[in-house]
């Protein structure tokens, strides 16, 4: 499949009726894996240019989707009590 039929994809998916609203979802989750799932979601977003290469999810959430992501990831770090030590783990 084509970069832009993949975008055009992607694209679609989040415009469903619904995909906006608000989910409360219960799960138990290891600290290690907080930690980890909020260095990919971080890694994932601090791209400063779309990649021409490939289509992904990630160039076209927009800025809004990328700041609900990292509000995410403060969220998870705070409740895991983990944020000094991502940040211990940015620094490096």
């Amino acid at each position: 499949m084509q970069n832009k039929s993949i975008a055009k994809v992607f694209d679609a998916i989040l415009c469903v009726p619904g995909m906006n609203k608000k989910m409360k979802v219960g799960m138990s989750i290891s600290r290690k894996n907080i930690l980890l799932l909020c260095r990919v979601i971080e890694r994932g977003t601090s791209r400063s240019e779309p990649d021409e290469k490939s289509a992904d999810i990630i160039d076209i959430i927009g800025d809004e989707g990328v700041r609900e992501l990292n509000d995410l990831v403060k969220e998870l770090l705070v409740k895991a009590e983990l944020t000094e030590v991502n940040e211990m783990i940015k620094s490096f």
